[in-house]
């Protein structure tokens, strides 16, 4: 899905297309057709799990153009959602769940999918209005 290392001159554009459908496009989709849902809610809280390799700041990688830009566009879409639906109450914040043992991760990745799932569900429980817009790490600290 994410063509991981594609760099300048080896590019499939339909790779890429096909990821920013997924990893831009759904989260956006949802999240416009659930808004008024979100701010009817008693939990006002609209999360997305991004990732660290979406982080402009944190960048210095020649690789994997194709996930990175799909992440930093769907952290964008978060960010303008935060600024949209944060006066409603809606808490809208992006998670990065660490290098998680998955066919994407690979067998190496330190982090078990539920150890990761379960971090986040306990920072998710504590969010509120003075988290709208983060970028989180599962851990809870901020990514950059």
């Amino acid at each position: 899905m994410g063509q991981g290392n594609a760099t300048r001159g080896n590019i499939d554009y339909t790779a890429w297309q096909n990821c920013l459908s997924t990893n831009v496009l759904g989260p956006a989709r949802v999240a416009e057709t659930f808004a008024d849902n979100l701010i009817a809610s008693k939990q006002k809280k609209l999360i997305t799990i991004s990732s660290r390799m979406g982080s402009i700041a944190a960048t210095s990688a020649l690789n994997s153009i194709v996930y990175r830009s799909s992440k930093a566009a769907v952290n964008m879409v978060m960010k303008i959602l935060a600024n949209d639906l944060g006066p409603q109450g809606v808490t809208v914040t992006s998670f990065h769940p660490g290098w998680v043992r998955t066919d994407l991760g690979g067998s190496t990745a330190p982090i078990l999918p539920k150890d990761s799932a379960r971090c986040i569900r306990q920072i998710i429980a504590k969010l509120g209005p003075s988290d709208n817009g983060a970028f989180l790490n599962y851990d809870g600290e901020t990514v950059p």
